[in-house]
């Protein structure tokens, strides 16, 4: 039976976040494209107007949404649409899991997503490089508490 996982700014569980990576749409593209290479999943199509990619592999289909919210700030959704007899949330988590990973270790981009919540997801929660802290800092600064 088919299964639709999706990742979103509003996810509950951490790994379904959105994750933002201090790059150009270009670059993330590239870098993703690579990743999807090098894991043996096919490419189906290249939507530059609406910036989407679509890939496939067996019982599972892939949309990327890449979307450049500044020139330096590009972020990355899923929609997995996954057909396994069972095990679906786990493989379709396992390539999002995966793919934020390789995004961040190959595209030379700090991962600018902060997850604040204290979910006892059995996930682990995005990995963030030192590179990032500067941004933490900035995000941080905009935080007000009340007296």
């Amino acid at each position: 039976m088919a299964k639709i996982f999706e990742t979103s700014e509003h996810a509950t569980e951490v790994i379904l976040q959105t994750h933002y990576y201090k790059t150009s749409y270009e670059k993330l593209k590239n870098c993703y494209l690579e990743a999807l290479e090098r894991l043996h999943i096919k490419v189906v199509s290249i939507d530059d107007n609406y910036l989407e990619i679509f890939a496939e592999q067996p019982h599972m289909a892939i949309q990327a949404k890449i979307i450049e919210q500044t020139p330096v700030e590009t972020s990355i959704d899923f929609y997995i649409n996954a057909e396994y007899i069972w095990g679906n949330k786990k493989k379709a988590y396992g390539f999002i899991q995966t793919m934020y990973e390789i995004l961040e270790k190959n595209s030379g981009c700090c991962v600018v997503t902060l997850s604040l919540s204290l979910s006892s997801s059995p996930l682990p929660h995005p990995i963030f490089s030192p590179c990032s802290l500067p941004s933490l800092l900035i995000l941080l600064s905009f935080l007000t508490f009340p007296l």
